[in-house]
């Protein structure tokens, strides 16, 4: 019976190792630092001189004295997208955070896509950051709700969505797994049995 326990043990400590590390970001320069939009995808419809996403070295408009994104869109019916696509089991829990800031009259909001192993879309996510009024809204901080990823899921996408007479500003975007507590604590159970065990046998060796 100890030696079933202690394998049961040691395969909860394994799968504790194999879950994404809580606060992980998932998502590859999220925070824009390399300079440009390396791992990210962009959209633009209309790809008119009025509507564009792109990189911003730092300067005295950036969030954290770091490189930074810029989304604007300068028509009625412009809208840009800034994407990424990242892997996630079935299952997965997860929120998005970021900070932004916007000056404009039109709106921004953060979208999930879910796609299953043959790419096929199953679901979505979205939820507003702003809708403009002409103020700058100085930089925001920003916490999406904790979502979880449908049956079948394979496949995330991470959508900043920005529309109309828009100029939208991102930095340090991060997509982060949150195992369920449930399965923390099954884990953690797991690994502080397999402690202890391993404390009665030293025990038993000196003794």
């Amino acid at each position: 019976m100890k030696r079933i326990l202690s394998i049961s043990a040691a395969l909860a400590v394994l799968g504790l190792a194999a879950l994404p590390a809580p606060g992980a970001n998932l998502l590859s320069n999220g925070d824009f630092n390399t300079g440009d939009l390396t791992s990210w995808w962009i959209y633009v419809p209309e790809a008119t001189s009025n509507q564009n996403i792109s990189a911003l070295p730092a300067d005295g408009f950036s969030y954290d004295s770091s490189p930074y994104s810029y989304s604007w869109n300068h028509g009625a019916s412009a809208t840009g997208i800034l994407g990424q696509d990242v892997d996630m089991a079935a299952g997965t829990q997860y929120s998005v955070s970021l900070e932004y800031r916007a000056n404009n009259w039109g709106g921004g909001g953060v979208g999930i896509w879910y796609w299953d192993s043959t790419w096929t879309q199953i679901g979505w996510e979205w939820t507003s950051l702003y809708t403009g009024n002409g103020t700058d809204t100085g930089w925001q901080a920003f916490t999406s709700p904790t979502w979880t990823a449908p049956a079948n899921t394979a496949h995330v996408s991470l959508r900043l969505d920005t529309w109309s007479w828009s100029d939208t500003y991102y930095d340090n975007v991060s997509l982060d797994a949150v195992p369920e507590p449930s399965t923390l604590a099954l884990l953690s159970g797991g690994l502080i049995f397999l402690m202890a065990q391993g404390r009665r046998n030293a025990r038993k060796r000196a003794a």
